[in-house]
């Protein structure tokens, strides 16, 4: 989850129940309060000492001063960078820590420029910030706020600069006889406050780094680690002190998600609902095309509805079937962590409790035994009115429907219809072989050996689908109780009316049909 730290100054005596933090109308969650400790806190320091020739020499050799006593004030944990800017920004040292002898390298500098790139400057320090890792950043700005970057940097772009990096600027103004000076060091003031820093007429770093130091650390954390690359509004609430103040930043980093992604729980809701509990916030849930569900890993079961509950993470699915007694293997193909990295959701295999899976095939083998006795006493008066019935030429006639002529029986056979039908077979997306054959009747496809084509394969019934020519038509007829076969991805129970190039799948092969 990411972490916020939010410095204030000159609050000791902040308490966990008096603080409150909300990130663009967010609550964030209180996870720690301690003061700022310079011996371990990571901090690190960015001087930017103006050297044009505006500077007043006796406020220069004063700046010069203080920087050199700046090193021994720091802690075992902070650093420093000083950068000059006059015609140009210039790095003099970077990321010291305590005690470094920089008097040597202060003392080599002038202020005899005859330009201020300010803002330039500013926008290149804020580039050299690496905001990935977890420290302190701190922007100390010496000048007396004259800018001559022409065409290449401007207060607004600085600012901007500055704002996504969240550094905030402690402005140092040098008070000179310069006709715009108090206008200067005004603008000053304002753009350090907006950055959320603070101003001050510049007297002492020591006085600064005093005042840096006494800081309370109030973290916040997030409920996930997304950021939005945007402006923000973070507001702050003290009600000890009376505070009420917001600022805006700009969330860029973020830190990686250490929660893994996963199914907690899969119930049975109602008759047709699944209730699937998840570890954490996700995405798309709510998408009826997020799941693949197969039962006993053979049947895909469609998902007509799907409702995701946000805050108990937490999905209602609605089945297209019953639920049935057994095993279900659920695979959310497209739910995601609500995390930056958008991790994807493994699979859950769960035993359910539901309908006993032989009542739909008892069921089934009612309905058979009633049509047949309904057919067969519809047969038995046909046959009754007919005066009997004659096979001819592999097809039944009632004798009402033959001609007899000189006591001969006339009958034409009709035309026969025959197709060259190749059976492309796959096994596992690989192709094996074609297979053609002239279809005049049928041919049956199973595990047999007595079937027209046969395969040792485990998961194929015995005689598990046929090809049938129904007078240039061809039909595929599921033979197959308990293993199933589909068309298309659409499992059939009889007989389906085949197209060219029709995909049939069955056991662990898939033919395709080409006539």
């Amino acid at each position: 989850m990411p972490k916020i730290d939010i410095y204030l100054h000159g609050q000791s005596n902040v308490e966990n129940s008096d603080i409150k933090a909300y990130l663009d109308k967010k609550v964030l969650s209180l996870s720690n309060v301690e003061k700022f400790n310079k011996e371990k806190s990571n901090c690190q320091y960015y001087f930017l000492v103006d050297i044009s020739a505006s500077i007043p020499d006796s406020e220069f050799i004063k700046i010069k001063e203080e920087l050199g006593k700046f090193s021994n004030q720091l802690g075992k944990a902070e650093t420093w960078t000083l950068i000059s800017f006059g015609n140009t920004g210039t790095v003099v040292f970077k990321e010291k820590k305590a005690f470094y002898n920089a008097k040597k390298v202060i003392e080599k500098l002038e202020n005899n420029d005859a330009n201020t790139v300010l803002f330039k400057t500013l926008m290149d320090v804020a580039g050299m910030v690496d905001r990935t890792k977890d420290q302190r950043v701190i922007l100390v700005l010496i000048t007396d706020g004259e800018d001559f970057s022409k065409g290449v940097a401007t207060k607004e772009e600085a600012f901007k600069c500055l704002k996504k990096k969240n550094i905030p600027v402690y402005a140092q103004g040098i008070e000179t006889e310069e006709k715009n000076n108090v206008q200067n060091l005004n603008s000053l003031g304002e753009f350090a406050r907006k950055t959320g820093g603070a101003y001050e007429k510049f007297s002492s770093f020591g006085k600064l780094k005093k005042n840096l130091d006494r800081t309370t650390i109030v973290t916040f954390q997030n409920k996930n680690n997304v950021v939005s690359h945007k402006e923000e509004k973070l507001r702050v609430e003290i009600k000890k002190f009376g505070l009420n103040e917001e600022v805006i930043v700009i969330p860029e980093n973020y830190q990686k998600s250490k929660q893994k992604l996963c199914i907690k729980s899969v119930t049975k809701k109602t008759e047709n609902q699944l209730e699937i509990v998840f570890n954490q916030d996700v995405l798309y849930a709510d998408k009826i095309n997020s799941y693949d569900i197969q039962y006993k890993n053979k049947k895909g079961i469609a998902v007509k509805e799907a409702v995701y509950q946000k805050e108990k993470h937490r999905a209602i699915l609605t089945l297209d079937e019953k639920i049935y007694s057994g095993i279900y293997n659920i695979q959310c193909i497209n739910v995601k962590s609500n995390t930056m990295e958008q991790v994807r959701c493994p699979s859950y295999t769960v035993k359910l409790i539901g309908i006993n899976p032989y009542l739909k095939y008892m069921v089934l083998f009612l309905s058979i035994i009633s049509v047949c006795g309904i057919f067969g006493i519809i047969l038995w008066m046909v046959i009754r009115r007919n005066h009997g019935i004659i096979v001819a030429n592999r097809k039944i006639y009632s004798e009402k429907q033959l001609d007899y002529k000189n006591q001969h029986v006339f009958i034409y056979s009709e035309k026969e219809y025959k197709i060259r039908v190749t059976l492309s077979i796959y096994k596992e997306m690989i192709f094996l072989k074609d297979i053609t054959v002239d279809l005049i009747q049928s041919i049956i496809v199973g595990r047999n050996q007595t079937s027209d084509i046969y395969f040792d394969d485990e998961y194929m019934s015995r005689q598990h689908f046929a090809i049938e020519n129904r007078k240039g038509n061809l039909y595929l007829i599921n033979l197959s109780e308990s293993n199933g076969t589909k068309v298309n991805g659409i499992e059939i129970w009889k007989e389906q009316k085949l197209r060219p190039n029709d995909r049939v799948s069955a056991g662990e092969y898939v033919f395709i049909i080409k006539f």
